[in-house]
Formats: structure tokens, C-alpha cells, sequence
């Protein structure tokens, strides 16, 4: 096999010095990290669509501030800030 048809000679002489023998394999180990990075990766996913969600309505909710619409959504902050400034008032 050392011999190409090209009549050169291959680089590699042998590659079973680089093979694994049989019982060198860890199923239950290969399939716990398989799992390990299958949640890693979910997880990754959800946090990616979740602030994708979040900038897509601050961005909706700061268009119609500036657009000066008065039924814009507004934060449960500024509605106590308003609650206590209307109660003040009166």
C-alpha cells in the first residue's frame, strides 16, 4: 500500500499505529457528552431567540415614543411613576 500509482511513494507507511482499538471506546461517556452539548447548544438557541424577541419590541415600543403615540406600551415603572404623580396632583 506504500506504493501509489504513480509509482511514488505514499507519506504516511501505515496508519494503524493511529487507529483505537475497540476497547477503547466509551459509549456511555461519548453519549453523556453528546447530551451535555445538546443542552449547551439548546440553551444557546433559546437565549439567542429570546434577545431577539426582547430588541424587536424595544424597538417597536421606542418607534411609537417617537412617533409620540399616546397608546404606546409603557414600562410597570413609569405606570407607578404615574399613578403617584396623578394621586399626588389631587
Amino acid at each position: 500500500m506504500a506504493d501509489l500509482r504513480c509509482g511514488t511513494r505514499s507519506p504516511v507507511d501505515d496508519l494503524a499505529k493511529y487507529e483505537r482499538t475497540e476497547t477503547s471506546d466509551d459509549y456511555r461517556h461519548r453519549m453523556t457528552m453528546n447530551l451535555l452539548t445538546l443542552m449547551i447548544a439548546a440553551t444557546l438557541i433559546a437565549g439567542g431567540v429570546w434577545l431577539t424577541t426582547k430588541l424587536v419590541e424595544n424597538r417597536n415600543l421606542q418607534d411609537c415614543f417617537l412617533r409620540g403615540a399616546a397608546t404606546a406600551r409603557r414600562s410597570p415603572a413609569d405606570q407607578v411613576a404615574n399613578l403617584i404623580s396623578v394621586r399626588a396632583e389631587t
